[in-house]
């Protein structure tokens, strides 16, 4: 089961996180703590789950502090994380430095489709719950967030078709770029003008984006084993 924490103030270099060998380990549908967080997302404060590699808790653990980087961004989407960096600073007045990417989270899913996701990791993961003030962190539409991983135009779902349409007529040659594409910079500029959408909330699933993350924050950790593999010999 997931382990509790104390909530204590500490300096950074005080972690009061446990060593990775030292936490507990648990398959997916173990390692999510009961529950779902709040569908409201109102208040002063926010709950909120998010997965990480080992490498990331041991620096949250060492240091008492976690913080997003473009160097381990996945490649084909760094423009996009940098574009949800530059959008926390000018927008929300965060603090993102020029080389920073967001540590991302959950404010709002369904502890099936966590699980779900936690069941693909190919490697162990720790899965962590914490409690940050509101102001702390940018909230998106996790669904809209794909149209700017596909560096794509984000519409209003009842224009999306005629919209698109004119899109291709007018682009013929780039729409089919994806992240990785060279694009012309007007197409660019237009594309990127539409993604304010993505801090529309409806009903979907939330994602939270942070400039850091504090050992402090953390209310409880579990470690995830990844699912058991087949035996090719067998």
């Amino acid at each position: 089961m997931p382990l509790p924490l104390p909530r204590t103030p500490h300096p950074p270099a005080c972690s009061p996180l446990p060593p990775w060998d030292d936490l507990p380990c648990a398959p997916p549908a173990e390692a999510v703590p009961p529950g779902r967080l709040d569908r409201r997302l109102s208040g002063g404060e926010l709950t909120l789950r998010t997965v990480q590699s080992p490498a990331a808790y041991e620096e949250l653990r060492r240091t008492g502090v976690l913080r997003g980087s473009t160097a381990t961004a996945t490649p084909e989407f760094t423009r996009s994380y940098a574009w949800m960096a530059h959008r926390m600073a000018q927008r929300f007045g965060l603090p993102m430095p020029p080389d920073a990417s967001p540590v991302w989270a959950w404010a709002r899913v369904s502890r099936r489709g966590l699980v779900s996701m936690l069941a693909d990791e190919p490697t162990e993961t720790a899965v962590l719950t914490a409690r940050v003030r509101a102001d702390r962190a940018v909230l998106s539409s996790y669904d809209a967030w794909h149209a700017v991983l596909n560096m794509h135009p984000l519409w209003p779902d009842e224009e999306w078709e005629a919209r698109q349409s004119a899109w291709e007529r007018r682009w013929p040659d780039h729409c089919g770029a994806g992240p990785d594409g060279s694009i012309p910079a007007l197409m660019r500029e237009e594309t990127e003008s539409t993604w304010e959408g993505v801090f529309t909330l409806g009903r979907d699933w939330v994602q939270a984006c942070l400039p850091e993350l504090t050992a402090n924050d953390v209310l409880t950790v579990t470690r995830c084993r990844p699912r058991p593999t087949a035996n090719p010999g067998r």
